[in-house]
């Protein structure tokens, strides 16, 4: 099955109970442009989740090790703005420089 399809991702979601999204583009063996490889992005409620759907990409692979993987969390932010103010601009920085700063130094997804 191919990893980076729609239905083999879907039904790898349902199973698994996690989320999975595809990031970057093929890199052909000597491409040394700065884009990001292709790679799957796998979020879960809990450890075992992600586990469960680690296991199923391994096999998928035919048992190939798999170089890096990391786990997600989700963070609610329970603030509220006072009038006037916009937080999300302030939080996110001038052209979003605050949040692709975090981004790029912790390859958070914010």
């Amino acid at each position: 099955a191919n990893l980076v399809r729609g239905a083999t991702q879907t039904q790898l979601c349902r199973d698994t109970e996690t989320a999975i999204m595809t990031k970057g583009r093929f890199k052909a063996v000597g491409d040394c442009s700065p884009d990001e490889p292709l790679h799957l992005v796998v979020t879960a409620d809990s450890q075992a989740q992600l586990d469960a759907a680690l296991v199923r990409i391994r096999s998928m692979m035919g048992g190939e090790p798999v170089k890096a993987f990391r786990a997600s969390a989700k963070c609610i932010l329970g603030m509220d703005s006072p009038p006037g103010f916009d937080l999300e601009t302030e939080l996110k920085g001038p052209g979003n420089s605050f949040f692709d700063h975090i981004t790029g130094e912790t390859q958070a997804y914010l």
